[in-house]
């Protein structure tokens, strides 16, 4: 049995609890946190028939090996199986097993449970029609949903009818009932919630690392969404096509992640392949998947392929999302826009992994498509998860106003259309919150990302690192020179300003404030044969950033 930590022991807690109470219950935990050893953990105590749903191969093989590792009762049935297991517990494909059901539509009566992953898909709930009276558990990092539904509603007593299409407005109240729209939520589906921790605790207990963020200004004014609620395919590929952007990509690569394992996510297979030959012709170690420019068969050679290359960068649209657990990509560079919360969390999540292969404190996100703005930071601690799977992210609004749809000033009382924003009577307009437009640097025509969120050096992250790895304090040393130097790098310090630095006394003050602190804690916790002093690793820091400089002069 995998030993939890406490978190999750919590967790499993609060899920064998809950589940007692309700038939259908949604469990919120970040990606990464461990939600495949909860899936085992829960399995084993509830020591009943279990079904566990996935949307991918590879999920179903993945999932499949950790349980065999416990030993449990486990078997996975795919399309090419004829006879459905008779074990306790089966792992399978959503799409697989409902192909069989409307064959057999008793094929799951024998399950307790149905064990739910990627839950907010809505996917499963083909499944669950055959299975009424199972109790159900589904997982997910994100329980939010895009799609928006239409509703009728009385703007008098707020009853809400449901909408069919095609038939005239109902009336209540002696008035007519408008058409409205609020988004899906997981409450429509599930009871109850069970919420995890969040990103920021396991950033903060080393059980992921933190994004340093950069925002590339892509003009994304001409974004239309669909019914779904998703920006349509044409919208996307009127503005992601044009040449000026997908050099913006090469570009911030070779600034911002030169030799680092990258992820491109990519708004379309065109832009796929126009990024990857732009990258290829550079000479670079680049290698591309898409459901059109590439067969099946070549996804897991892939991914092996980028296992083993410490430069590889590769390019994608949304294929490598969820199942895909390389740890140590250092780089997420997102080449698209999204309105879908969990597919930017889970973009950005790939880079979020903790690896022992490499000393990774850190990855770098570069958002080219305006997300962080229209959907927070990957990493933001106020999402209330709890409110978002009972209420969704943004209220209810009304489609279209009529005469009866009033309100009063809020200055002068006076009666006024919801729609206006400004009073006939007294002039008071309504304030409207702006965002303040962040400043870009254009060099030679290319758009170079802001940076939005910086990372500095952490003592103890480095010492942990060098522990695990069985190496001295002198690497440590040279693992502190070599982040701090970056930091010149990336913030495109010029050689004038670093030497203007220098005679005016501002290095010295500024690198003592990002050597000092790790600089102590990695001397009171390694050992040491030589007696290293911080003016020491000064002298490493200019002598390496002089060699820099004395190559791009």
């Amino acid at each position: 049995m995998f030993e939890l930590r406490e978190y999750q022991s919590h967790f499993l807690e609060q899920i064998l609890f809950k589940i007692n109470l309700v038939d259908k219950l949604c469990c919120q935990l970040p990606t990464g946190a461990g939600k495949t050893i909860i899936f085992t953990s829960l399995a084993k105590k509830l020591d009943k028939n279990i079904l566990i749903l996935v949307d991918s191969e590879d999920l179903v093989n993945q999932t499949y090996k950790t349980f065999l590792k416990i030993g449990l009762d486990v078997s996975k049935f795919e399309s090419a199986n004829k006879i459905f297991p008779i074990n306790k517990i089966v792992i399978c494909m959503v799409e697989t097993l409902h192909n069989r059901l409307k064959k057999k539509s008793t094929l799951i009566d024998k399950f307790n449970f149905i064990i739910v992953d990627e839950c907010h898909v809505f996917s499963h709930l083909k499944v669950l029609d055959y299975a009424k009276s199972t109790k159900v558990i589904g997982f997910t990092a994100t329980p939010v949903r895009l799609k928006r539904i239409k509703f009728y509603k009385c703007n008098e007593c707020n009853t809400e009818y449901t909408f069919i299409k095609d038939i005239d407005h109902p009336t209540h109240c002696g008035y007519e009932m408008k058409v409205w729209t609020k988004e899906e939520t997981m409450s429509d589906v599930y009871d109850d919630i069970v919420v995890g921790v969040g990103i920021d605790y396991l950033i903060e207990n080393d059980y992921l690392v933190d994004e340093e963020l950069y925002s590339i200004s892509v003009n994304t004014s001409n974004l239309k969404t669909d019914e779904t609620g998703e920006f349509t395919s044409k919208s996307i590929a009127e503005t992601y096509e044009k040449e000026e952007i997908q050099i913006d990509i090469l570009h911030n690569y070779e600034q911002l992640c030169f030799g680092k394992k990258t992820m491109i996510f990519t708004a379309s297979t065109k832009v796929n392949l126009l990024i990857y030959e732009m990258f290829k012709e550079k000479g670079y170690n680049v290698k591309m998947y898409d459901s059109v420019n590439n067969d099946k068969k070549e996804r897991k050679p892939l991914i092996r392929w980028f296992e083993n290359e410490r430069d590889a960068i590769l390019l994608n649209v949304s294929c490598f999302t969820k199942g895909f657990d390389v740890d140590d990509v250092e780089a997420i560079i997102m080449a698209r826009p999204t309105a879908s919360l969990s597919l930017f969390i889970q973009i950005a999540g790939r880079g979020a992994r903790i690896t022992k292969k490499i000393f990774k404190d850190k990855f770098i996100f570069i958002d080219g498509g305006g997300n962080s703005d229209r959907l927070g930071m990957w990493s933001d601690k106020t999402r209330d998860w709890e409110k978002i799977f009972f209420n969704g992210l943004k209220p209810p609004k009304q489609l279209k106003e009529s005469l009866d749809d009033i309100n009063e000033c809020k200055q002068c009382g006076f009666l006024k259309m919801k729609s206006e924003k400004k009073c006939s009577n007294c002039n008071y307009e309504e304030p409207i919150i702006e965002v303040e437009e962040k400043e870009v640097e254009i060099v030679t025509n290319q758009i170079t990302a802001v940076k939005v969120k910086q990372i500095y050096p952490s003592g103890e992250k480095i010492i942990k690192y060098v522990q695990s790895i069985n190496e001295d304090i002198n690497f440590a040393f040279k693992i502190l020179i070599n982040q701090t130097f970056d930091l010149f790098v990336k913030n495109k310090v010029t050689f004038g300003s670093y030497i203007q630095s220098l005679n005016n006394g501002k290095f010295d003050k500024r690198i003592n404030k990002i050597l000092g602190e790790p600089f102590i804690k990695i001397i009171n916790a390694l050992p040491s044969k030589t007696n290293r002093t911080l003016a020491f690793l000064k002298t490493k820091l200019k002598d390496k950033l002089q060699q820099y400089y004395d190559k791009i002069q």
